[in-house]
């Protein structure tokens, strides 16, 4: 599962994309916030997937790989690529609950993504796989992570892609703060 991300270093990307338009920095990212995707083209989208058919909106952030072409709330969904540069999950010990940062030391990370119109508003929910082994011991999930070299075969592949080797990301416990998302600061992101 992934309930939090990042995209903070902007100016890179706007740069090295030429966006047209402004993003700003966000370092905790929450459902139905607005972010930097990748369709045919950049858009701004929310995540929070509701399917076609549905009579009221559902709020879907998260769509199993496993499962992603078997289930009807998934049927007429498009493709995207969902920019970040980490993710956050929450691991167990004896003090309850605490999060964890994963990345790539601040590297561009493409999530496989999928979205629709939802009342006339684009809207995402991202593609999660088994987790690498260095992160099972946090948590059994994670965003599926596509290499910048393998995008289109994502974006053009009719099922589920997979890279090919088994991905390695750093981590390290980060504060509580992130629980709340009114904390949106570089604060988030600090080991602890």
């Amino acid at each position: 599962m992934c309930g939090r991300f990042t995209l903070r270093n902007v100016k890179e990307i706007k740069s090295q994309f030429n966006l047209k338009f402004d993003v700003t920095p966000n370092f905790n990212i929450v459902p139905s916030n607005e972010t930097l995707v990748l369709t045919k083209e950049f858009n701004l989208m929310s995540w929070g997937y509701s399917p076609a058919w549905a009579k009221s909106r559902f709020n879907i952030i998260n769509a199993r790989s496993e499962t992603l072409n078997q289930k009807p709330s998934f049927s007429s969904a498009r493709r995207c690529l969902v920019l970040a540069d980490g993710w956050y999950e929450w691991g167990t010990n004896d003090s309850g609950k605490v999060p964890y940062f994963f990345h790539r030391g601040g590297e561009l990370l493409y999530f496989e993504g999928i979205y629709n119109q939802d009342q006339g508003k684009p809207r995402f929910a991202i593609v999660t796989t088994q987790a690498s082994k260095n992160i099972q011991t946090i948590h059994n999930r994670m965003p599926l992570v596509v290499e910048k070299t393998q995008l289109d075969q994502w974006m053009d592949s009719q099922k589920t892609f997979f890279p090919k080797k088994q991905q390695r990301f750093r981590f390290h416990r980060v504060s509580k703060i992130v629980n709340s998302p009114r904390n949106n600061n570089e604060s988030c992101v600090k080991p602890v």
